[in-house]
Formats: C-alpha cells, structure tokens, sequence
C-alpha cells in the first residue's frame, strides 16, 4: 500500500498547482518531509480524497482514490464496481452538473448521497477544485470529501419533526372543516397513515342502546363475513366499556397472544401483527374506537402512542359535535349552547400547546417577582445582622445568620436557573458578542472560587495562558458557564481535595478548550448522558445529601450550544470528573483596549 500512496504523492506533486503554475510543495524545508508523513497529512485533511481527470470523451477517469475511501464504503481503491453501484441516479446527474459547471481556479462545494458496498446509506461533502498545468493541458478535478451522515440523520430528522407537526396540524384542520361526519373521519385515517403508518384502520361507533360497534369509517378493503353490514356485539371485540381516556390498548404482537378477542383473531388471519386502540370519548361519554393495526410486530412506537391518543382526542370532538347537530330538530336552543362549548372544546385543544407555552411563560415572569423580592429583602436584612447594624450578635446567632445568607443565595441562583432554562426553550435567550479577556475572566473566576473551596479546604489550581488571549463571545454568559462547572466541581469534591481549571488553545482545530477538572466523586459511565437534562440527578441520594435541583449543567450545557461550542465529560467513580466547553477560536493576539476592573 505504502507504494500506491507514494505514487499518489508524486503525482500530487507533479500535477496540483495554484494559478501561477507552481507546485503547492514549494522547494523549501516542506518538500523533504517523508512520504509516509506526507500520506498521513493528507489522509486527515479529509475522509478521503480523490483526483479526476476529463477525457477526450467527456467522462471523468479517477487518477487518485486514497485509502480512507475505504473506510466509507467499503471499497477499496482497487476494487472499484461500476459507479451506478455506489452513486444514485439522482447524485450522479447532481454531481455531474457540478463538474461540468466547475471552471479553473473554482472551488465548488456539493453533499450527495452514496450507497456503500453493505448497501448502507451515506451522505458526502465534498470540496472540488479545477485545475489546469502547463504539463498536463486536461482539465482535473481535485477533491477531499467528508462523511456527514450523522449531520444529515439530525436534519432529515428534524425534518420528519416538523412534517408530523404538519400533518398533525392537518388532521386537526380537516376536522374543524364543515364536511359530513363519514366523509371526514375517512380523510382522517388517510391523514394519519401519513403520520403514524400503518397497514389497516378502523373508526368504531358504540351505541350504548344496542351495546354494538358500528363501523363508520375504515381503511380495509374487506371485512370477514363476520363482520356483518359493518356492525360488530361489543362482547365480540372485548374492547372495555370503561377504558382510560388516556391510554391506548397496546398489543405489541397478535401472534404472541392467546388471549385474543373474535374480531383480533380475523385480523390476526389477515396478517395484522401489532394493534393500537385509542378510545373515543366526549367529556363524559364512550363514543367509540378508532384502531390501527401494522403487519409488522411491534410497529408503534411509544411516541406515536401519544400522537395516537391526541387525535382521538380530537375525533372524539367531532363526533360529539355531529350529533349535537343532529339533535337541533328537538333541541334547538339546548343544541347551541353546546356546539358553541364543543367548539370552544376543539378551539381550546389545536391551541394547547401555544397556551401552555404562554402560561409558563407567566407564571414563571409571576414566580421571577413575587420570589425575587422577598427573597432580597431576606438576603438584605441578613447581611444587615451580620453586619451587625442592630447589635452585636453571638456566635450561634451570627452562624445563623451566614447560613440564611448561604441558602437564600442557592434558593436565588435556582429561580435564576429555572428561568433561563424556560428563556432558552423558547428561544427568548440572544448573545451579546463582545472581546473577552480570557486570562483575566479565568483569575476572577479562579478567585471567587477560593473563596468558595476555603470552607472545605480544597485546593485551587489554575493553569494559566502563556499569552493572553482574547475571545469572541457573550462575556456573561461564559462567565456563567464556567461558574456553574466550578460551583458542581466544587459541591462534589470531598474536605481537602482539588479542583482546577485549565486552559489551552488548538490552533490547528481553531478551538480553545476550558477544562474544570476535580478529585469528587465521579459519575458512572451509564449515567454520564442524564446529567445535561433538566431536573436529573443521577443518584436520588445525591440531591439529599449535596442538594440542587439538576438545573446547572443543563443550563451550562445550552449556553454552550448558543455558542457554537461543546460541553464533554469524562468521569470515573470515586476519581473525580473532568467538564470540557470547546469553544470556536475567535481572537486576536493582542489586548486593544485596556478594561478598568470594577467591583
């Protein structure tokens, strides 16, 4: 292999040139680096690179495949198929225009999807330059590709999100609509394959007179002939009469139960395997069932279980409000008092979420001040006793005075917590960008942290910059970050341990890397990826006996995110934890403006 790559780098020297025609390997101290090392370079410069050359016939001849094309597909550069086995129709008339458009001295930038030698999915970006030298007059292509298919899965998913939130907003749409009850629940269940597939479905009516199922709106083809003019006994489905409203009936796999009702046994014969049943209620009464069965085992997830659940919800609604309006001949004024309720019902339900957005929003603006103020006036007059300014207190008094201070700052630092967390979900949290003076911020931080580990007699070590440095970010808010990080680094580490904070710059990566590390009590590595949710701990034991309400690192962790940057953990039980925020780096190497200290 090592005389591949060898013949690969000759001919990077020979054949890639800038616009004046001379080598990118100038003959300098550069040119005599080792070939192996010079394979290595380029082999992390990208997944994998490539050099095409344009034939007198218009088709494109690959020159150079490196090895790390491999480790993508599958294929090795010797063993090469066809390439309508490894590029889609669709990407290979994209990549193809891409090409034809790319003039010399263009750098072109394209994402197309492959198909690896396992038949698996991958998606590509690619970096394509043209270039022409005076010793080889053809047109050649130069490339270094990245595999980005996890990048993709976050968008096609995020993607799928807002498609379902869509056709959810559809369903909800169709059923305000003034068609007939039969018509529109059909449209329903079209609707909601698109939305939670599925192989068969069924809306059923119950009538409490004759205790029996009607089935009024359906997807299959053909019922059993025991199914007869769509009407089924009760006792034949053994559906509950009284089911919670809300909980579906889950049977994960026909096949696997002997327990099964007449009717799940005819749909067990057609080839349904997992069956979901949402009951249909009106505030107080059964209307029906709507079921849905897959002819795969196991099809639904638990998510769609709710999804499931609220379109039930909203059937159940519709159906209601049909047969209020069915009533009007004998009820006139009684049928219009309640299909205004009703509609006020199916109003209040499509706008559920938005209103609960908005309350929470209130209640905490409501929570941030009625809090607030009593609690700074506590704060107050406790600094006032220790202050003494009522009179010499005791050391028993004064002790309790420090330790009202002490909880009234943790209970302060929580509604803070709460409301950003809440600020953040709704994305009311923007950045102030300014230049930020690393090496200062740290000595503030690495102070108030002294401070803070004297009471437990903990050690403070701090790696500081060789050069100072100065950062592109909210000032605030990574003082925030780092803070929380040394607050918990800190509450973790046992009487006479160590905490530190280290500071360092990759220059190759462009990021700069602040590690809060201590001696605590570490984190199991199966619970490493619960401490970044909101209002997780954990070990329950710990909230008795360190406190908090698991809001810090969650809230450091998105900070983090608004930045453009990363919150990564390495923890082992009983070794202490090391929090790294990786950063973008955005600086200049010199301090411009000389910033007064305060405070």
């Amino acid at each position: 292999m090592l005389t591949d790559a060898q013949d690969g780098v000759a001919v990077l020297n020979r054949r890639i040139g800038n616009k004046k025609g001379h080598n990118l390997l100038p003959k300098t101290k550069a040119a005599v680096i080792p070939v192996e090392k010079y394979c290595a370079l380029v082999e992390l410069s990208a997944d994998f690179t490539f050099i095409l050359n344009l034939e007198e016939n218009g088709r494109y001849v690959i020159e150079w495949l490196s090895e790390g094309f491999a480790n993508v597909t599958g294929y090795t550069p010797f063993n090469l198929p066809d390439t309508t086995s490894i590029i889609p129709t669709e990407s290979e008339t994209f990549i193809k225009d891409a090409l034809e458009q790319l003039n010399p001295g263009e750098i072109s930038n394209l994402e197309f999807a492959i198909q690896t030698k396992t038949d698996e999915t991958r998606w590509l970006q690619v970096r394509m330059c043209c270039q022409l030298t005076p010793d080889n007059p053809k047109k050649q292509i130069l490339g270094a590709a990245r595999d980005i298919t996890e990048q993709k899965q976050i968008q096609l998913e995020r993607e799928s999100l807002n498609h379902k939130l869509q056709l959810l907003n559809d369903i909800k749409q169709l059923l305000l609509a003034a068609n007939s009850l039969t018509e529109t629940l059909q449209s329903v269940l079209c609707l909601l394959k698109s939305l939670i597939p599925y192989t068969n479905g069924d809306i059923i009516e119950y009538d409490w007179l004759t205790e029996e199922l009607h089935i009024i709106a359906s997807t299959t083809k053909q019922h059993s002939p025991l199914v007869h003019e769509n009407r089924l006994p009760l006792s034949f489905v053994d559906y509950p009469r009284s089911p919670s409203w809300h909980e579906v009936i889950y049977i994960p796999d026909l096949a696997k139960r002997l327990d099964l009702s007449p009717f799940q046994q005819i749909q067990r014969t057609d080839g349904i395997r997992s069956l979901m049943v949402a009951p249909l209620y009106n505030p107080q009464t059964l209307l029906g069932y709507i079921n849905i069965g897959s002819n795969e085992p196991d099809a639904f997830l638990p998510s769609q279980h709710t999804i499931f659940l609220e379109v039930a919800h909203f059937i159940a609604l519709r159906m209601q409000q049909s047969y209020l309006k069915h009533q009007q001949t004998d009820h006139a004024w009684q049928l219009e008092a309640l299909v205004e309720q009703r509609t006020a019902d199916l109003k209040e339900l499509v706008d559920r979420l938005a209103e609960s957005n908005r309350i929470k929003d209130e209640f905490l603006a409501a929570m941030s001040h009625e809090l607030r103020t009593p609690l700074h006036i506590i704060l107050g007059k406790a600094d006032v006793l220790q202050d003494g300014v009522y009179g010499p207190l005791n050391p028993k008094q004064l002790r309790a005075a420090v330790v009202i201070r002490e909880n009234g700052d943790r209970l302060l630092q929580l509604i803070n917590n709460l409301l950003e967390i809440s600020h953040l979900d709704t994305n009311q949290v923007d950045l102030s960008i300014t230049q930020v003076d690393i090496q200062l911020l740290c000595a503030q931080l690495i102070i108030a942290a002294r401070r803070s580990a004297q009471k437990k007699q903990i050690e403070i070590e701090f790696e500081a910059l060789v050069q100072p440095i100065i950062l592109a970010a909210d000032e605030t808010r990574l003082e925030q970050i780092l803070l929380i990080l040394l607050d918990n680094a800190l509450k973790f580490t046992p009487e006479g341990g160590k905490v530190g904070l280290d500071v360092t710059v990759n220059m190759d990566q462009s990021v700069i890397h602040f590690a809060v590390w201590d001696t605590g009590i570490g984190i199991d590595s199966d619970l490493i990826d619960l401490i970044f949710l909101p209002f997780k701990q954990v070990d329950g034991r710990l909230s008795r006996e360190y406190g908090g309400a698991g809001l810090g690192l969650p809230l450091a962790y998105r900070l983090t995110q608004l930045h453009d940057g990363t919150l990564s953990v390495v923890s082992e039980i009983g070794q202490g934890s090391r929090f790294t925020v990786s950063l973008p780096l955005k600086f200049v190497n010199t301090i411009e403006e000389e910033k007064p200290l305060t405070g």
